[in-house]
């Protein structure tokens, strides 16, 4: 494979990466320094993912998942719901209960979840493309 044709696929896809994360950090986290930002798009991504599967999460599968300090998590977390990004469901088992994370419903109806939404897919499509002009790598076999 040719080093330049990799190192070119990989600063394209950093570029993106880096794009999309100062993004949601200035529209979501502006108040945070930018590496805590990143932390809760972790944090609400792998929530999000969870969640959507059917399989949410609870605060130690949440640390276990992201290699989050669970200390430093829960600060994160009480942020989030602060912030109402994301809220706590509990459900009841015999004589205990769970905890479950989710992504607060009301945060999808945000008149501007679409554009944003819309922007990272223009940042990604434009990814895609650039990527798909560069030569073709020839497969190892």
């Amino acid at each position: 494979m040719d080093a330049d044709a990799t190192d070119r696929d990989r600063m394209l896809i950093l570029g993106m990466l880096d794009t999309l994360l100062r993004a949601a950090h200035r529209l979501y986290y502006a108040d945070l320094p930018l590496a805590e930002g990143v932390e809760m798009t972790l944090i609400t991504n792998t929530i999000w993912l969870a969640d959507h599967n059917g399989g949410a999460l609870t605060k130690q599968k949440l640390a276990e998942n992201t290699g989050i300090k669970r200390t430093t998590l829960y600060r994160r977390l009480d942020y989030l719901k602060s912030k109402g990004f994301i809220v706590e469901r509990v459900e009841r088992r015999g004589r205990g209960k769970d905890v479950y994370l989710a992504i607060n419903p009301t945060i999808l109806t945000r008149p501007t979840r679409l554009a944003n939404v819309g922007r990272a897919r223009n940042v990604i499509t434009k990814t895609a493309k650039m990527l798909s002009r560069l030569p073709r790598r020839r497969r190892r076999h």
